[in-house]
């Protein structure tokens, strides 16, 4: 239960004051080095302006316009506003709200979020949009007050501080949820660059075969549809943290990550008869978990008059052959009315998601084991046609297809929030967003996309290179 600050204080709860003396850097560590407090709304990083600081070897001041604090070595650095205790870091480049809770794996819980409505709260100009910075006014009047951690208030002592600070007694709280919504925008958001690009193709002659084959209800050849390299490649990819595993409509190629990603496996006509059987007629995106692959199958392009995405299917394949392993499941079709295009492991959670095609409001989470649907998480927005979805670092990175500049998503698949890290250029908006796939490279690139041609024979695989992580990558343990 949340204490209030004439509670705390009549229990005699002993509240280290922020401006106590510190004591003297008996250990000889190394001289001053200079972090940023940062992870507030506004410009990335969301520097902390204002606020007060100090610890042991003289360590004391006020975190600049950049959020920038002095310290020696990694001891600890105590944060706050006059005699108002924010928390307490180990010295370092980096300290976010996360570290004043003194949590290392970065939980967002009710001291958490305390603090970030907290700082919102006695913000110069109570405007998040340009970022959070404390006014010497501020200062002065909390250096007046009783001793109180702000992770300790409830909501009604944290609102009669911020009117005493403030000097507004009308002054209310900002919306937690919000105030989370913007810490989580800037903890989580990143810079991505693209590299380079590989493009894959056929002989345009024997695509054409292979179209009116396909129109006029017949199986292409296999060995016409291998030397089609752009069209094997043109829905989605998976790893096993070696080579790639690409899949297309109908079925599978295994590769090398070399520069050719020369072909070490196939079944190029993969979907097994007990999928067919139902309707089964598209491969979505796919993924690797423990040996094996996972491939989301669906029963679209029907005849006219055929009512489409009845049967929504995970069939299972060996990684290494490429071989159907017997195992499939069906998944509900209502919360799959348009298909499933994609699967997307999270082997450290121990469970699998899928998401509707477009339109896409909640994340469906099921258990890698039982193939049960555990439940189902709302986003914080409505996302449109994606096509393909990866876990990288705990979080669902998600492709979309939409115009010439593929948005790319990154959802907490614990809370749903979304927010757009990049968008991939593509060169008309007449191609097509597919797959996506982590994987680290010699030349520094690590996530990889998916694109068909304007041609219709031609899959670009695109190489980017993480070029600004997340504060949350660069301050939380795993």
């Amino acid at each position: 239960m949340a204490t209030t600050v004439r509670s705390l204080l009549a229990a005699g709860l002993a509240v280290p004051l922020l401006w106590a003396a510190a004591p003297a850097n008996a250990d000889g560590t190394a001289g001053w080095r200079t972090g940023v407090l940062a992870g507030g709304p506004g410009t990335a990083p969301g520097a902390l302006a204002g606020v007060e600081y100090t610890g042991p070897g003289g360590a004391h001041g006020v975190t600049g316009a950049d959020g920038s604090f002095r310290y020696r070595g990694h001891r600890p650095v105590r944060f706050g506003v006059g005699r108002v205790d924010l928390g307490t870091a180990k010295g370092a480049p980096l300290v976010t709200p996360f570290q004043l809770g003194g949590g290392a794996r970065c939980a967002i819980d009710e001291a958490l979020t305390r603090t970030l409505v907290f700082l919102e709260a006695v913000d110069e100009d109570r405007d998040p949009g340009n970022g959070i910075s404390i006014a010497a006014k501020t200062r002065a009047t909390a250096a007046g007050v009783e001793p109180v951690r702000v992770s300790d208030l409830d909501d009604a002592a944290l609102t009669a501080l911020v009117r005493t600070l403030t000097g507004d007694a009308a002054a209310t709280l900002p919306y937690r949820a919000a105030a989370l919504a913007r810490f989580r925008d800037q903890v989580d958001g990143e810079q991505w660059t693209e590299r380079s690009v590989q493009s894959f193709t056929g002989p345009a002659d024997e695509m054409r075969q292979i179209w009116e084959m396909n129109e006029a209800g017949q199986t292409p050849p296999v060995e016409l549809l291998n030397r089609q390299e752009g069209l094997l490649r043109s829905q989605g990819v998976a790893t096993d943290g070696r080579g790639l595993v690409f899949s297309w409509q109908y079925g599978l190629t295994r590769t090398a990550a070399d520069a050719r990603q020369t072909v070490l496996a196939r079944n190029t006509l993969a979907i097994p008869p007990q999928i067919a059987a139902y309707g089964g007629n598209h491969i979505g995106d796919v993924d690797y978990h423990d040996g094996k692959i996972y491939a989301p199958i669906e029963d679209g392009d029907k005849p006219k008059g055929e009512t489409e995405y009845l049967h929504p299917f995970i069939a299972v394949y060996d990684a290494k052959t490429l071989r159907f392993t017997g195992e499939y499941h069906e998944l509900p079709q209502n919360l799959h009315t348009e298909g499933v295009p994609w699967v997307s492991v999270d082997a450290d959670r121990g469970v699998f998601y899928t998401a509707e095609w477009d339109d896409t409001k909640v994340l469906n989470v099921f258990d890698l084991r039982t193939f049960e649907l555990i439940r189902t998480v709302p986003l914080s927005q409505t996302l449109r046609r994606v096509q393909g979805a990866k876990v990288y670092h705990g979080m669902l990175y998600a492709f979309a297809d939409l115009g010439a500049s593929l948005p790319l998503h990154k959802i907490d698949p614990e809370s749903g929030h979304v927010i757009t890290v990049h968008h991939v250029d593509i060169e008309s908006p007449a191609g097509e967003g597919e797959g996506l796939v982590f994987l680290p490279q010699r030349d520094g690139t690590l996530l990889h996309t998916l694109d068909i041609a304007p041609d219709e024979i031609t899959t670009n695989f695109r190489n980017l290179a993480l070029t600004r992580p997340s504060l949350r990558d660069r301050v939380c343990s795993r």
